[in-house]
């Protein structure tokens, strides 16, 4: 096997890696070497071999950033790890608390946290409530 190939496919294990790791760092890498694959394997003047080398980092990056990025986070949230990157208000949903009055004002106890309701809802202290969903970075509730 040639050092180009082996050097490809080294690019595409840290592709695959990369779905693993909240980091660009192993597709940057990637990206990289099947540049210096690509350099490798051209036959031309170096300075020609430079120039179309760089065209050729620039669009595989371009593709990264405007294609695998989005298909990478579709495959983490599709089969590997559901709404794991949602975080705070909007991963309440489904989850029970309380309400409480702090200065007269009816607010959502989650799991010791302290969250503000869309509106003031017919609801005493102390009674439990389910989050129905969220909007505009406050909590729509059911009562249970």
């Amino acid at each position: 096997m040639s050092i180009g190939m082996s050097i490809v496919f080294i690019g595409i294990i840290l592709i695959l890696l990369d779905i693993f790791f909240l980091t660009d760092l192993p597709t940057v890498i990637a990206i990289i070497l099947f540049s210096l694959a690509f350099y490798i394997n051209l036959n031309y003047e170096p300075l020609i071999n430079i120039t179309l080398t760089i065209i050729f980092f620039f669009f595989v990056f371009f593709i990264y950033i405007s294609f695998w990025k989005k298909l990478k986070l579709y495959i983490i949230d599709k089969w590997l790890a559901k709404d794991v990157y949602k975080a705070g208000v909007y991963n309440l949903p489904g989850r029970q608390g309380t309400i409480k009055l702090i200065e007269d004002k009816k607010v959502a106890i989650i799991d010791g946290d302290v969250y503000n309701l869309s509106e003031d809802y017919n609801i005493s202290e102390g009674e439990k409530f389910t989050v129905k969903e969220v909007k505009d970075g406050k909590i729509v509730i059911y009562k249970k």
